[in-house]
């Protein structure tokens, strides 16, 4: 029996696969799909261009016993001090940041967390933005023709 070698998929991304389209990778076909659908529908964005600090990183001064992974190896032990900044990048923003769309086949908690803060943090922030999330290519279509039908003028 032979065996077909795999594509190499996006280990972050449940399914995903990362593809090239006009000279950009996407990390996955329905990014590539959503750049596509933007392209015909000549409305101009930004993909990852822009990155959010939702939290700020800090230092943790009491002991912390968990399981935390240093130089590819799993240990229980007393956690490092610094905890990390948490950061949004979403896929496709309005240069002039009107709308964003995150493309999202699969859900995670991590990302549901990320999502809630970012809506915080443009609450917050005064900013003004309509949030597109599609799961599938029928609801990208959805969304490009409600971008398009929006006075954003």
């Amino acid at each position: 029996m032979a065996f077909q070698k795999r594509k190499k998929s996006n280990q972050k991304i449940r399914n995903a696969t990362p593809t090239v389209y006009n000279g950009v990778k996407y990390r996955s076909r329905l990014e590539v799909f959503t750049a596509k659908a933007l392209d015909d529908a000549k409305l101009v964005n930004e993909y990852e261009k822009n990155k959010f600090l939702l939290a700020d990183k800090f230092v943790f001064s009491p002991v912390s016993f968990e399981t935390y992974t240093k130089k590819g190896i799993k240990t229980f032990g007393i956690a490092r001090e610094n905890v990390q900044h948490i950061t949004y990048t979403p896929d496709f923003v309005d240069p002039n940041f009107k709308w964003l769309i995150e493309c999202k086949g699969y859900r995670t908690d991590s990302f549901d967390i990320k999502w809630k803060m970012f809506k915080k943090y443009l609450t917050d922030n005064d900013i003004k933005m309509d949030l597109y999330l599609p799961e599938n290519q029928n609801q990208v279509k959805q969304v490009i023709e409600l971008i398009k039908n929006k006075s954003y003028a």
